[in-house]
């Protein structure tokens, strides 16, 4: 039978194929936990290089449209509203983002990333340079497109010397 058809049995002796093209969104396969981890460590080390770059597309790219960010003190939903502020930070800024996986987990159709980071940014306009370090933790979930999505980014600064 064609792909995405189906035969519609009547109570008249023809049957009729009703075809539909593919979902967007048809459930592709879920990796196994090793090609998740992979896949996951690839998609971080792109992210974190196009947040360097500065390529916020490429950055945006990896994240759900449902993504949440936990920064201290907030929460930003959504991926329109967290480009907009990124947008706006790397316009006005050149940032350097330098994170190290500390451990990396899946389970099931999402995989943890936990791990430490240093980001320091200085004023385009001129100013001083500033800089934080902290943990975090991301969160990337199976996408039906056949990839991993970020769909948490929380983290906490600690104190220098901390």
């Amino acid at each position: 039978m064609l792909r995405g058809c189906r035969a519609l049995a009547l109570s008249i002796p023809f049957a009729v194929i009703a075809c539909q093209p593919p979902q967007e969104d048809s459930p592709t396969v879920l990796p196994s936990a090793e090609a998740a981890v992979a896949d996951v460590e690839r998609i971080f080390e792109a992210y974190v290089g196009n947040w360097n770059a500065p390529d916020i597309e490429a950055v945006l790219a990896v994240l759900a449209d449902d993504v949440v960010q936990m920064p201290p003190d907030t929460v930003i939903r959504g991926k329109e509203d967290l480009g907009a502020g990124w947008r706006q930070h790397l316009e006005e800024n050149s940032d350097t983002w330098t994170p190290t996986i500390t451990d990396i987990e899946p389970a099931g159709d999402l995989v943890f990333v936990r791990g430490t980071f240093a980001e320091t940014w200085t004023p385009k306009a001129g100013g001083e340079m500033e800089s934080i370090s902290g943990q975090g933790i991301w969160v990337f979930r199976w996408h039906p497109s056949g990839t991993w999505k970020l769909v948490l980014e929380q983290w906490f600064n600690m104190e220098p010397g901390a």
